[in-house]
């Protein structure tokens, strides 16, 4: 099932890029680190805190609301030993993969590049993410097991 609330909440680059506002003034007043700043601009997990700190900053400088309910913003995921955070990360890898598909196949999306490389961005925060919670080599893994499913399901299909 697509996340439609994800899929169009804009990332912290995509505001950048139509915003231009100024990092190193956003990194001083929110207090946070430069690489916390460079993390959000990549699509890179974040704490929870931060994240809040540099949006409710942003919010000010460009006069609209900037929140985790608005953007797109990987967060750290607190290390945890069960299996269900595994399968939630997975199974938002395999949604985002999903839509991507659907953009290139699908017959009620010509498939946009912009659409297409969102996915990948999201997919991308989604794996840093695992391999926060639950250690590279795990990660590794649940991405191999992942992708070993989605490869038998092509197949079946």
């Amino acid at each position: 099932m697509i996340d439609v609330a994800t899929a169009i909440r804009p990332t912290f680059l995509e505001m950048w890029l139509s915003y231009h506002f100024d990092l190193p003034m956003l990194v001083e007043t929110s207090g946070v680190s430069d690489e916390t700043v460079q993390k959000m601009l990549n699509c890179l997990p974040v704490a929870r805190e931060d994240a809040e700190k540099v949006l409710s900053h942003l919010s000010t400088i460009l006069h609209r609301e900037c929140s985790l309910n608005t953007m797109h913003v990987p967060l750290i995921q607190p290390p945890v030993e069960n299996k269900s955070e595994v399968a939630k990360l997975t199974q938002r890898i395999n949604d985002e993969y999903e839509s991507g598909k659907q953009a290139i196949t699908g017959v009620a999306i010509a498939g946009r590049h912009d659409f297409i490389s969102k996915r990948m961005e999201n997919i991308y925060g989604y794996l840093q993410a695992l391999r926060v919670t639950v250690g590279e080599e795990a990660a590794m893994q649940a991405v191999i097991a992942w992708d070993n499913q989605e490869t038998q399901q092509g197949r079946a299909e």
